[in-house]
């Protein structure tokens, strides 16, 4: 991976903007694991399928890949919002 941190942008679909952060995942995870949250609060995160959703996973050719992932809360609906990735790691 080229050490690129989670970047920010913002999708628009129709009337309505949401929250798109990209992130670098190693291809395959073997023992990690990527888990994208969102909150709207830095004391409170949610990874339920029910407020995000993966746009894309695109293979870098080097052992990475870049995902997206969506908010399905609207900014509009929020007066913060905040993503983070929580990668674990499992000891085989």
């Amino acid at each position: 991976m080229n050490g690129s941190l989670i970047s920010a942008g913002i999708v628009t679909l129709g009337m309505e903007s949401s929250l798109t952060p990209t992130y670098p995942q190693r291809t395959p995870s073997g023992d990690l694991t990527y888990l994208p949250q969102i909150g709207d609060t830095l004391a409170g995160w949610d990874d339920s399928p029910a407020h995000l959703a993966e746009v894309s996973n695109v293979d870098q050719g080097n052992g990475s890949s870049l995902v997206t992932i969506r908010s399905l809360s609207p900014i509009s609906d929020q007066n913060k919002q905040f993503a983070r990735i929580k990668i674990t790691h499992t000891t085989p």
